[in-house]
């Protein structure tokens, strides 16, 4: 009888310990089962903003990308302005918008999240710190007053309703850095004004009608006659209807641009209109010429 109680006391106490223990373990296995069954961390942090997360970024504190930690790089965000100048030196495009909340960091009309290339200006496949041209403006950055305005009128793009100066509004403007509108971006465009002459060559490539005056003080930028602000064809020097881009025959002489040494010569005498007194050899000076 004695064994018999010893052996329940000891089943007893057997299973008051099993219970005790099972107790304490599940409430310690609570904190590793629910760790077991967390999905492995994506944790995409990227505490320069540079669009590389942290984990794959070999310099995570190089908020450009220019292989110049911030700690030593004079101009952190590679806007020109050097950081101790620099009321924003976190600002890419100087927009007044830090990149850190700013949903598009190169102010080229692409949001960030959309964007393959966020520090890349103008979209010519070349990110802004390796860009000798951050605007495409043919004047190299360490040149340039303003290396964020693309079409040089004195306003930087971050501030100017029309960047590339064809006479559409950015927010209405499907290629906001499309000068000619010829449907190629300037970019890409080995001749941004549509005026004959290759950009390389061009001393102006932003005067469409090759008058010496760039098309953003120009007003009258296909020398029509009519001043752009009254003009429904700004781009079309014949007004034929057809904006020259796709005109054959920009100055409706009968001789093909692609065969016309003077495009712009509406008399064929040599002398482009811009500087012809008489451009349709009629007699009458333009100035008195109710049809020049």
């Amino acid at each position: 009888m004695r064994q018999f109680l010893t052996s329940k006391r000891i089943g007893k106490t057997f299973v008051l310990l099993f219970a005790f223990l099972f107790a304490v373990g599940f409430q310690l296995g609570q904190p590793l089962r629910a760790l077991a069954l967390t999905p492995a961390s994506t944790d995409l942090k990227d505490t320069d903003k540079d669009g590389i997360p942290d984990v794959r970024d070999k310099r995570p504190f190089d908020h450009d990308n220019d292989g110049i930690r911030d700690t030593k790089d004079p101009d952190d965000d590679n806007d020109g302005i050097p950081d101790v100048k620099d009321v924003r030196p976190l600002d890419h495009d100087n927009d007044g918008i830090n990149d850190v909340e700013d949903s598009d960091d190169d102010n080229d009309g692409i949001l960030d999240i959309k964007d393959k290339r966020p520090l890349d200006h103008d979209n010519d496949g070349i990110r802004d710190d390796s860009d000798l041209d951050d605007d495409n403006d043919g004047i190299p950055d360490v040149k340039d007053n303003q290396p964020n305005n693309h079409d040089n009128d004195g306003q930087n793009d971050d501030v100017d309703t029309d960047d590339d100066n064809d006479g559409i509004v950015d927010t209405s403007d499907k290629r906001p850095l499309d000068h000619d509108n010829d449907g190629v971006r300037d970019d890409r465009d080995r001749d941004d004004d549509n005026d004959g002459i290759l950009d390389v060559k061009d001393s102006q490539p932003n005067d469409h009608d090759n008058d010496g005056q760039n098309d953003d003080v120009d007003t009258d930028d296909d020398n029509d006659g009519t001043a752009d602000v009254n003009d429904t064809r700004p781009f079309d020097h014949d007004n034929d209807g057809v904006r020259d881009d796709r005109d054959q025959d920009d100055d409706n002489d009968g001789i093909l641009d692609v065969s016309d040494a003077h495009p712009f010569d509406h008399d064929n005498d040599g002398q482009n209109d811009d500087v012809d007194q008489d451009d349709d050899n009629d007699g009458v000076p333009d100035v008195s010429d109710q049809n020049p």
